[in-house]
């Protein structure tokens, strides 16, 4: 089954939206274990080399759902628990959501660049939070059609955890292309050293199964929607993967053909649709 698209032009918009990363959004982060940071250039490109080698088939299976009819039950604000004298952050929201009907299946067997978009989405926003839902689904997993809601408090802090590796990545050139920086050890390292801490702490706990399509090797299957974004982005970094942003809908897609503009066929329909509107420029 193909990736989920746009499930409308407004969700697609809206879902676009970018914030500043606020420097209390870094408070969330988790501190507590870095030491890697300080291996030498050499050292860092001989493990970016094996990872490199592990990922190299680019594979990655994922079965998720994403949740059209999702809707906003609660609302709330988030707490910074800062110390005395410092300046307190302006108000996060979170919302709570639920949704109903069947839910819409969707799979891949490749790694993903939305992963980035999750990044840098304005989730104080709440059409932002709803259009994510509604065309990927839960990061946790607990949204479903049957009583099961979400927080996107908890998304707030996977934000945080792949901030340092979306900075892998340098500023779109003329072409809109972004490339994953190759001068700057310290954004790679910070990169690099984040994904092995979420590795060591499960956030990207992957399984081996053996290849569906009737392979011998054991081929790496994500659990949940958040762990293969995680298991996307080390494969992206990896990789070095070339970024673009979708002409329609502007998430962020794996650039495997220097013309490629779309990140789905769905997108590039809209576009064209969008195009031949009345009145369109």
């Amino acid at each position: 089954m193909p990736p989920p698209e746009p499930c409308s032009r407004a969700a697609a918009s809206v879902s676009s939206r970018l914030h500043p990363y606020s420097p209390h959004l870094c408070l969330t982060l988790r501190y507590s274990t870095i030491a890697f940071f300080c291996q030498s250039s050499h050292k860092l490109r001989i493990q970016i080399g094996r990872y490199r080698e592990m990922l190299s088939p680019h594979r990655l299976f994922f079965s998720g759902r994403s949740w059209p009819r999702t809707h906003v039950i609660d609302r709330g604000q988030l707490e910074f628990k800062l110390a005395p004298g410092s300046p307190q952050p302006e108000p996060w929201l979170s919302f709570k959501l639920a949704a109903s009907g069947k839910g819409r299946p969707w799979s891949t067997r490749i790694p993903l660049a939305f992963w980035r978009s999750f990044v840098e989405a304005d989730f104080n926003d709440e059409a932002t939070v709803l259009g994510f839902a509604q065309r990927y689904g839960d990061p946790e997993d607990e949204l479903n059609g049957s009583g099961g809601t979400a927080d996107s408090a908890t998304w707030i802090g996977i934000q945080s955890e792949m901030l340092y590796l979306a900075q892998a990545w340098g500023e779109p050139d003329a072409n809109g292309v972004s490339r994953r920086l190759s001068d700057d050890d310290q954004r790679l390292k910070q990169a690099l050293g984040w994904w092995r801490f979420m590795l060591r702490n499960g956030a990207a706990g992957l399984r081996l199964e053996r290849d569906p399509d009737g392979g011998f090797e054991m081929v790496p299957v994500a659990a949940t929607l958040r762990t293969f974004m995680v298991a996307s982005a080390g494969s992206a970094l990896a990789r070095a993967v070339p970024m673009r942003r979708c002409r329609y809908c502007r998430h962020w897609f794996e650039l495997l053909r220097k013309d490629a503009n779309y990140c789905s066929p769905s997108c590039r329909t809209f576009y064209a649709a969008q195009k031949n509107e009345p009145g369109a420029a």
